[in-house]
């Protein structure tokens, strides 16, 4: 059976026998909040440097042998979900990577050695992956994140920018985002990275797991609600709650807005069994 484990933000990395997929797979964490703030070229100042070797470091951890990565999912195209995949896929030539035009495009600037990588998705399109799983690309929407940031930053990221440069961080826009649902080893798995939902979307699902992006979830009226009444997954695991301008990955310190206590006590408030909530803090969850 899968064995899920959530790697911080996020990122998502689900074990099947001996094939790995990777969801959403910001590893590097070096992105501050004065990066933001100023809207800075990232990874900033010495982290740009050695970018390439602390994204190598992680998937070293990440995909440990004999285990191998079969493929990597994007949702969309906001730093903290892509920032680290030109790198990852330029690292392992042979993962098929799975995403938006918007991830063509930040291949594209990231250079000509990345040509034609990213198989760009359509609107609930299904593709067959390694290992015999199936992932299928759902349309979705992403929530109000703060006042920080009063849009979501829609529209794709350009392809204008310099060749071989890095991008500011409100450079990294949305693109066309997807919830992913990831059928493997006899369970569907949806990925819901973007913190909001189309609901006509899901309802009906058969969704043995949801992956649940929290920040920004209090922006959508009755969104706990809808959860419970027509989404109602069967288990759902918290996920992009910890705090992500931290370097180390801790889910005991949150980001703004995701505000975990105050999803679970609306969850049982809307009347939703807290026997389905699983909370991963460093333990891999093995369905």
């Amino acid at each position: 059976m899968p064995e899920i484990r959530w790697l911080g933000a996020a990122a998502v990395v689900i074990r099947e026998g001996d094939l790995l997929y990777l969801l959403d797979p910001y590893v590097t964490r070096t992105v501050s909040y004065q990066d933001l703030l100023f809207n800075r070229r990232v990874p900033s100042g010495s982290y740009g440097s050695i970018w390439q070797s602390l994204v190598l470091a992680a998937m070293s951890r990440i995909v440990p042998p004999p285990v191998r990565l079969a493929a990597v999912m994007l949702g969309h195209t906001h730093f903290d979900h892509a920032m680290d995949l030109p790198l990852i896929a330029a690292s392992r030539p042979e993962v098929p990577i799975y995403g938006s035009q918007s991830l063509d495009n930040l291949f594209f600037i990231h250079g000509p050695h990345l040509k034609d990588r990213v198989h760009v998705v359509g609107t609930r399109e299904s593709v067959e992956l390694e290992g015999g799983a199936t992932a299928t690309f759902i349309p979705s929407m992403h929530s109000t994140i703060s006042r920080l940031l009063p849009t979501t930053l829609p529209g794709n990221i350009h392809r204008r920018h310099q060749r071989n440069t890095r991008l500011r961080v409100l450079d990294y826009r949305l693109g066309h985002i997807h919830a992913v649902m990831l059928q493997v080893g006899g369970v569907n798995i949806l990925h819901l990275g973007s913190a909001d939902f189309i609901t006509q979307e899901l309802r009906g699902l058969d969704i043995h797991l949801l992956l649940l992006a929290l920040p920004g979830w209090k922006n959508r009226p009755n969104f706990v609600r809808d959860l419970v009444e027509d989404v109602n997954p069967r288990l759902l695991v918290p996920i992009h709650y910890d705090n992500l301008f931290h370097l180390t990955f801790n889910p005991r310190t949150q980001a703004p807005g995701a505000d975990l206590g105050g999803f679970l006590l609306e969850w049982r408030r809307q009347g939703g069994d807290s026997r389905r909530i699983k909370l991963l803090e460093g333990e891999a969850l093995e369905l």
